[in-house]
């Protein structure tokens, strides 16, 4: 990893363990390590749930290196300021949305559930398109953008290229008796 910056969300498995209950404050729980010469922080930050954070290039949470922000608070019925340590702000700032496209796609294969063996490639390479397509756009054009905000426009671009190919007469047949353009 020499050379090479990474940050991300961390899922971390406790399973011999006991449960341990986390109070509902925003605690923050840190450790670091070093590993094959590289400064790992792990960083436990409880926002809605707790969530695990592994960066190595930042330091170890603390108020010199974090910023507070506005969260609601169930329990006051009010926004509360609270700390977020510098690793949260620029994973915040660098996502860009593929947890819920990812979601997405989850739903789109629970839809599609067929017994006919050849659909599933077709499913394979529709969401291999769709991230291709996306990642292509965002490392061209130079902005950024959410997989949520390309992903109706790129599935439209697609079906349009899949309709020229099948002669125009798939646009007008869907699953459920409408069709895409809004005749039935």
């Amino acid at each position: 990893m020499e050379g090479k910056d990474g940050e991300g969300a961390a899922k971390c498995y406790n399973k011999d363990k006991p449960k341990q209950r986390h109070n509902k404050q925003y605690a923050l729980n840190e450790a670091s390590t070093v590993k094959d010469g590289v400064n790992l922080v792990l960083t436990g930050y409880t926002d809605n749930k707790l969530v695990h954070f592994l960066s190595n290039y930042h330091a170890s949470p603390s108020a010199a290196n974090g910023d507070t922000v506005a969260h609601w608070d169930k329990g006051k019925k009010e926004y509360v300021q609270v700390f977020r340590p510098a690793l949260k702000k620029d994973y915040d700032v660098l996502k860009t949305g593929t947890d819920v496209f990812d979601q997405y796609l989850v739903e789109i294969e629970n839809e599609l559930t067929t017994y006919r063996p050849w659909f599933v490639h077709y499913k394979g390479l529709f969401r291999e398109a769709l991230t291709t397509a996306h990642l292509y756009w965002e490392k061209h054009s130079g902005k950024t953008r959410s997989l949520q905000d390309s992903g109706l426009e790129i599935a439209e671009y697609l079906l349009m290229k899949a309709d020229e190919l099948d002669g125009g007469s798939g646009r007008n047949k869907h699953r459920f008796g409408n069709s895409f353009d809004g005749e039935n």
